[in-house]
């Protein structure tokens, strides 16, 4: 093969590679971008709070990691009992969560707000209150992180 064959065909993988890694979505740092982020962007292990039983006035100060992918997220604690342990759901564009409880099964949500990239509180009521028991003595367990 000639010299100049040879650098035709080099030019050739080389601009095919290029067109491959834009195809596959890498990103500038070479690595792989995944999917789409919804919500904001909660994922980090640099999380830290406290859980508060309102039935009990029990309170327990705890870390966290948060794993966030597409709308799927994890919530896992440092919490010695359960509940609140491992919570896992999704997010929404706007911020707002439902989670299930690994332990029990029950429901935890941003009641009291949607969560932003630097707070996250999430709610489970014994039952669910009506609007004019919000503020008073329904009991509720929560969890509230910050960073």
């Amino acid at each position: 093969m000639k010299r100049l064959d040879i650098l035709k065909y080099l030019f050739l993988l080389i601009f095919i590679s290029i067109g491959l890694i834009g195809i596959w979505g890498c990103g500038s740092d070479g690595g792989d971008s995944g999917p789409e982020v919804i919500g904001p962007k909660v994922a980090g292990s640099n999380w830290s709070g406290f859980y508060f039983n309102s039935a009990t006035g029990f309170q327990e100060n705890l870390t966290a990691t948060i794993t966030h992918i597409s709308n799927d997220v994890v919530i896992v604690t440092s919490k010695v009992n359960p509940p609140a342990q491992r919570l896992t759901g999704t997010i929404s564009t706007n911020g707002t969560m439902v989670l299930t409880d690994a332990s029990d099964g029950e429901t935890w949500t941003t009641f009291f707000g949607p969560v932003t990239r630097d707070f996250v509180k999430v709610a489970d009521f014994s039952r669910i209150p009506d609007d004019q028991e919000v503020d008073i003595n329904v009991p509720i367990k929560f969890v509230e992180l910050s960073r």
